[in-house]
């Protein structure tokens, strides 16, 4: 994806209203309906979906922060 395009998709927000927008999805997959449904004792090649759903949960979230934090430091300059 350009990064003018991901630019220009989020420019109608606010950067305090994007950062509660990231908390608030952080939170949210961190609730115990979206952790019940990963936590099965089925084995997908050794490895507990409950693990794979946080740890990808986590690496979404940290990779939105990032872009985050690009976009704002695109707007100063």
């Amino acid at each position: 994806m350009n990064q003018q395009k991901l630019f220009r998709s989020v420019k109608g927000f606010n950067t305090y209203e994007l950062w509660v927008i990231v908390f608030i999805l952080g939170i949210v997959a961190y609730n115990p309906p979206f952790i019940t449904i990963f936590d099965k004792p089925v084995r997908e090649g050794g490895i507990p979906p409950l693990f794979v759903y946080l740890y990808s949960v986590w690496a979404i979230h940290i990779f939105l922060i990032f872009l985050l934090s690009r976009f704002i430091s695109h707007q100063k300059h």
